[in-house]
């Protein structure tokens, strides 16, 4: 069942525009797991399972009705990836006209749902993407393949299409392709981080409750004892055996070549920020722009609900407004 589920596997990563990637001489596709993949959708993780869990500890919790102003231009269900057997979308959300600096195009934002790599989808960061357009910033949440579907790092390369694909539609959406921001929450807020500093084709991250290091004292990522965690199946194999992977995914690994401003934007729990410490460390000695806001007591979906969502756009917009100042 593992040897038919593997070749499904490289065949849905061939089929989707991947190249099977080989991180190391010493992990062979042979010991990669693919117990995970069962090409059905996960639908665990949503607003509304959330919210549940999160009024046992925070009752101050609240849903966030669309605030949706009606002069935000809302595309939805757009293409930025196509294949034989993968489709991925977009839903993009425009400013309104008032906001924008009519000399210069928007800047924009592409927003990364968190789901644990297995589960989630671009819906759940509507009322994010309402709030910052409203704002005068163009954003754009995607999809993207989940662990459900094929391991990392179809995800990475799914990021990057979707970042060369706004690009490239720059004019049609009124953006200034050099000012392109990276937003990631939780499993999203990994997945940005990591992309923008293997990449570096960004000029802004915000990471929200986003880890950093998979391998690192502070990280609760790979615990397999009483499941396999989320990370595990993303990887396709424990960390023990597949730690190059691990590393690999790791934005930690590759910060010395990261030169972009960022904001990392914090809950109450400490694992989430495996690795951060290092990470300002390191940017901080080669003067790049870091800011950090920590809500010490709020839980890990806070990204979701009020009282902490107009506070984290309030940040993000201080910091986007630093970074990309008007008529510049």
């Amino acid at each position: 069942m593992i040897l038919n589920k593997m070749i499904w596997s490289n065949l849905w990563m061939l089929l989707i525009g991947l190249p099977l990637l080989c991180f190391s001489q010493e992990i062979s596709n042979s010991k990669l797991s693919t117990t995970g993949i069962s090409f059905k959708k996960d639908t665990s993780f949503t607003i509304h399972s959330a919210y549940l869990k999160t009024l046992k500890t925070h009752p101050e919790a609240k849903i966030i009705k669309n605030p949706s102003p009606t002069n935000i231009l809302v595309i939805k269900d757009q293409t930025y990836f196509l294949s034989k057997l993968n489709k991925l979308y977009y839903n993009a959300y425009l400013p309104p006209i008032e906001t924008q600096d009519i000399n210069n195009y928007t800047p924009a934002i592409i927003i990364i749902h968190g789901g644990g790599w297995r589960s989630g989808n671009k819906e759940q960061h509507e009322s994010l993407a309402h709030l910052l357009a409203k704002e005068g910033f163009a954003c754009f949440t995607i999809d993207y393949t989940l662990s459900t579907h094929a391991l990392y790092p179809t995800a990475y390369f799914d990021v990057l299409n979707a970042i060369g694909h706004i690009k490239k539609n720059a004019q049609k959406y009124n953006i200034d392709p050099q000012k392109l921001t990276l937003l990631g929450y939780s499993a999203g807020g990994a997945l940005a981080s990591l992309v923008a500093t293997k990449s570096n084709t960004v000029h802004g991250l915000i990471n929200i409750d986003g880890v950093l290091a998979f391998i690192h004292p502070d990280s609760g990522e790979g615990d397999d004892t009483k499941s396999i965690s989320a990370a595990t199946h993303w990887f396709g194999i424990n960390k023990n055996e597949g730690s190059e992977i691990w590393k690999d995914a790791s934005a930690l690994t590759h910060v010395h070549n990261f030169n972009s401003p960022t904001l990392f934007i914090n809950s109450g729990v400490k694992r989430m920020q495996a690795g951060q410490m290092e990470f300002i460390e390191n940017l901080i000695s080669r003067q790049i722009y870091i800011v950090k806001k920590e809500f010490p007591n709020a839980p890990h979906t806070f990204a979701l609900f009020n009282p902490w969502l107009s506070e984290i756009v309030e940040t993000c917009v201080s910091f986007l407004n630093q970074i990309f100042p008007k008529n510049s």
